[in-house]
Parts: C-alpha cells; sequence; structure tokens
C-alpha cells in the first residue's frame, strides 16, 4: 500500500509505518497533543525497538509527517483491516 500511495516519496526520516505507529500510540494512551505523543513515546524509548522503531519521533518530524502526508494510506489500510475483522467468524452462543 506505501508504494500504491507513494507515501514515503517524500518523508525519507519518518516512514509511514512510524507515523502509524506515532498516532495508534496517542489513540492508545489517549494524548490531545502531539507534544504528549511523542513525549510518552519518549519515556516508552526502549520498547520501541520490537515495532520496528530506532527511537521515538520529535514533535517537528511528527507534525511535518501529518501536514505533508497523504491519508488515504491510512484510509485505505483502516478499511482493509476492517473487511478482515468482519470477516472472522464468531460464535457468540459458546456450548
Amino acid at each position: 500500500m506505501v508504494l500504491k500511495h507513494k507515501s514515503d516519496r517524500y518523508d525519507k526520516q519518518f516512514s509511514s509505518w512510524d507515523q502509524l505507529l506515532t498516532l495508534l500510540f496517542g489513540a492508545f494512551s489517549r494524548c490531545d497533543s502531539m507534544g504528549e505523543i511523542c513525549d510518552g513515546m519518549m519515556g516508552m524509548q526502549g520498547k520501541l525497538n520490537h515495532l520496528g522503531l530506532t527511537s521515538s519521533p520529535a514533535k517537528s518530524t511528527a507534525g511535518d509527517g501529518l501536514r505533508s502526508r497523504n491519508s488515504e494510506l491510512f484510509r485505505e489500510l483502516y478499511f482493509s483491516r476492517l473487511v478482515m475483522i468482519w470477516s472472522i467468524p464468531v460464535n457468540i452462543y459458546p456450548r
């Protein structure tokens, strides 16, 4: 999808994956600002390498990524995951 949307074309240091993880961290942590997100990620510095991040993004880098990157990639990713989840059969009446 990244190649299809060319979302990493201009942002070499802050990839689409980095941005997705940053946004998910902010949503799950209920952060209100980019500063809170980046400071929170800085506190989790040692655990970020398990997700493929070498370091937490700077506030300006994350903000630039939000402004410059087309959101169509994340829209397509969200809806493709939603379709995948809907296709999983769920047994709501276990025996």
